[in-house]
């Protein structure tokens, strides 16, 4: 068995199944000296787990009558320079291929040196592919604005430069470029049928920025060495980068008008995603993104599915748009997921183990018909590991995660840096209380929308009761003296509406109140001057006389020789047990109706 050093660093053997899955240029070029396996065997591995015929030989006519190898196939450091250059080299590949018959655009493990195809349009009388499989393209290769009318397969492909050439700087871009230029160049290539990209390995930066692939377009499996562009490419055909890797910043903010599917995908460096438009499908299964990724604006109308991948750098899906359903189930994260200002029609979202901070921010997002879910160990408290802050709920399903919500039904996380956590610190902060009192309110009219008026109760006594704080911060903070007049006022109607009836949410409030009160004027009536009204041991005439005068404006006549305070503070009782039965009523009622 042969060692797996030449690819990977390491020394892992090298197997029949591991040979089918390597660019075959590089292993056919490294056989003799480094493995010991023969190009025979090389080939045949090739053949049995491909489907894609091999040719067996050459189908091009030897350089000249005495030489081993066609112009395509001999070394680049071979070539005559004197007869042939590489212009020459260019227009007899774009003329080969325009003959008819399948043996014409044949190239299977060619070799090129600078070839330049660009602004040209490869086509030929019959459908059959251009095949540069396995082939080697050396130093700068340009494709740029090249049209492609036939399939074209580059499976196995390898693109190396002669050097280091490719530029180190951090790459800066906006909407139309990115300020580097490849080694490689599809730049404004046009792909009018399928275009296979599979196997290829990439050892420079590579442009497919503003390309068009008309059909399915794979680079599965492919390595990408420098930095990658597409960006502004538009794949009318399902994009397939499953299993590639990506060593450098990968800028992929194109149009995916079918599917987008970065499956096991490995990105070492940054990915930009930004602005990006998902028609179909877009799925990152158990892919790694080891730098920061930017989705910030994109818009996923199909469904997006990035359950299991691993984060490790700043994530964003600020102002992205999913317009079906995405699915985050036990995905890893080194920082908090940013999707503020997103909207979301629906989907799954399964928290990981091991957490112990926030992962998710929803912080001005629409949520619609989402469903959060989290390991048996924190499920109970799954919404201390989500952010909502001034957060819409639009068919949000309430009922669905009552049991997570009891009994405090509380949205707000307690920890990290959120308001409800900076309140604790910061109990002052108007700024935090008004996001907190902004986020129930927004809360109580999703669940009101959707039908849970269990929760819209619950939610608005959250909104009032935080108002109140709000006033009693606002009181703290303001100079000017009628101000805090009027805010202490507010405070304390806010606060004995809340005491006495819970806002309006509370029956059992109401009842307590008056359980109060009625003992309480006993005790008035029994230290004003004037007989009991009636005869009773310890002062239970005083109780008796309290609960007639609380129930009623005329039961409950005051001894005769009563004094008029005592009288006075008859009557009084006696309003106020009338607006406070008012008030049981009201808010019986408004309870058995939530």
């Amino acid at each position: 068995m042969a060692t797996f050093e030449k690819f990977t660093g390491s020394d892992e053997t090298v197997d029949a199944d591991t040979v089918a899955q390597l660019p075959i240029g590089q292993a056919i070029e490294d056989t003799d000296n480094e493995l010991d396996i023969t190009r025979s065997e090389v080939l045949e591995t090739w053949r049995s787990h491909n489907q894609d015929r091999i040719p067996d030989k050459c189908p091009h006519d030897c350089y000249t009558t005495d030489a081993e190898y066609c112009l395509f196939h001999m070394d680049p450091e071979a070539h005559p320079k004197q007869d042939i250059t590489t212009n020459e080299i260019s227009k007899q590949v774009a003329e080969t291929i325009s003959k008819q018959g399948e043996q014409t655009k044949c190239f299977v493990g060619s070799r090129f040196s600078q070839l330049d195809l660009s602004n040209k349009t490869l086509q030929a009388p019959d459908n059959h592919p251009i095949d540069f499989r396995f082939s080697t393209f050396q130093q700068e290769t340009s494709f740029s604005e090249t049209v492609f009318e036939q399939n074209v397969k580059f499976k196995g492909a390898k693109f190396e430069t002669v050097g280091d050439n490719s530029s180190q700087s951090k790459s800066e871009y906006n909407a139309h470029y990115v300020d580097f230029k490849g080694d490689f160049d599809f730049m404004r290539a046009e792909f009018r049928s399928e275009a296979d990209f599979k196997f290829c390995t990439f050892l420079g930066d590579v442009r497919f920025n503003s390309a068009e692939f008309a059909a399915a377009a794979m680079f599965n499996y492919s390595r990408f060495e420098g930095r990658s562009d597409f960006m502004a490419s538009t794949f009318t055909g399902k994009a397939d980068f499953s299993k590639c890797r990506f060593d450098e910043v990968a800028y992929l903010n194109g149009t995916y008008d079918t599917a987008g599917i970065f499956n096991y995908t490995v990105f070492a460096g940054d990915v930009v995603l930004y602005r990006t438009i998902f028609s179909g499908k877009a799925e990152f299964f158990a892919t790694k993104f080891g730098g920061e990724f930017d989705s910030g604006y994109a818009k996923f109308r199909g469904e997006a599915r990035f359950n299991e991948a691993e984060f490790t750098d700043d994530t964003s899906f600020e102002n992205s748009v999913f317009s079906d359903e995405i699915y985050l189930k036990n995905v890893s994260t080194e920082s908090l997921i940013n999707l503020t200002h997103s909207r979301i029609a629906g989907g799954e979202i399964v928290l990981p183990k091991g957490i112990d901070t926030p992962i998710f921010d929803f912080s001005f997002a629409t949520l619609g018909a989402v469903s959060f879910d989290a390991p048996v160990e924190i499920v109970d408290e799954l919404f201390e590991y989500v952010i909502f802050n001034r957060t819409k709920f639009k068919e949000f399903n309430f009922n669905e995660h009552q049991e997570n919500l009891k009994p405090s039904w509380r949205i707000h996380t307690t920890v990290g840096d959120s308001p409800g956590s900076l309140l604790e610190r910061r109990p002052r902060d108007r700024e935090m209380l008004n996001a907190l009192e902004s986020t129930y309110n927004r809360a109580k009219v999703g669940a009101k929308d959707v039908g849970h008026n269990k929760a819209a109760s619950e939610f608005f006594f959250k909104q009032m009761s935080t108002r109140r704080r709000q006033y009693l911060a606002r009181f703290w903070n303001t100079p000017d003296w009628r101000k805090k007049g009027v805010l202490l006022a507010r405070w304390a109607s806010n606060g004995t509406i809340g005491l006495i009836t819970g806002y309006g949410e509370r029956p059992s409030y109401v009842i307590g109140t008056s359980m109060l009160v009625i003992p309480l004027f006993s005790v008035v009536y029994w230290a004003l001057p004037s007989d009991p009204p009636t005869s009773g041991k310890f002062g239970l005439e005083y109780l008796i006389f309290s609960i007639q005068s609380f129930v009623t404006l005329i039961l409950g006549s005051a001894p005769a020789d009563s004094s008029v305070a005592f009288q006075f503070v008859s009557a009084i009782e006696a309003f106020i047990g009338a607006f406070l039965i008012a008030l049981l009523v009201f808010t019986l009622t408004r309870s058995i109706h939530r």
